[in-house]
């Protein structure tokens, strides 16, 4: 956020807002449900019943944390954050504008460099979405 001008983290919290407005989060919260039930239930099909415990609940908090969305997923949270910005008034190229920064923030090396890198390692490619979003907003503005 310190990177980002306003119009940025605007455009990147609308992006946010449509995984949740998409359902998306709620979809990822019940998979790391199934998936920690199903752990759950295998151990009992063993033999082995379990008490809940404080691994249990690391697994669903990590579950949750490596939930990913789908490329398409991440694509129309990328459209929500566009039209996010046009509805508000705000910069219709603060997402593209996010992006770009992101993929510049990738290949500076370094610690930030490997950080972002690792969470984004599940999204569509940053520069392709940059660009999209870009066409997107030349669209928009008659360029």
């Amino acid at each position: 956020m310190q990177v980002m001008e306003d119009a940025e983290v605007m455009a990147v919290i609308g992006h946010e807002i449509g995984h949740v407005v998409h359902t998306d989060v709620k979809n990822a919260m019940k998979n790391a449900y199934l998936t920690s039930a199903a752990k759950n239930a295998m151990s009992v099909a063993e033999g082995t019943v379990q008490k809940l415990t404080d691994s249990d609940l690391g697994s669903l908090a990590q579950a949750l944390s490596g939930a990913q969305y789908s490329q398409k997923q991440e694509y129309a949270a990328d459209d929500y954050a566009f039209d996010f910005c046009v509805k508000n008034g705000l910069d219709p190229y603060g997402m593209a504008d996010a992006l770009d920064k992101l993929v510049e923030l990738s290949n500076a090396g370094g610690e930030k460099a490997s950080s972002i890198q690792s969470m984004f390692s599940t999204h569509p490619d940053s520069e392709k979405r940059a660009v999209r979003m870009r066409e997107k907003a030349d669209k928009h503005t008659g360029k």
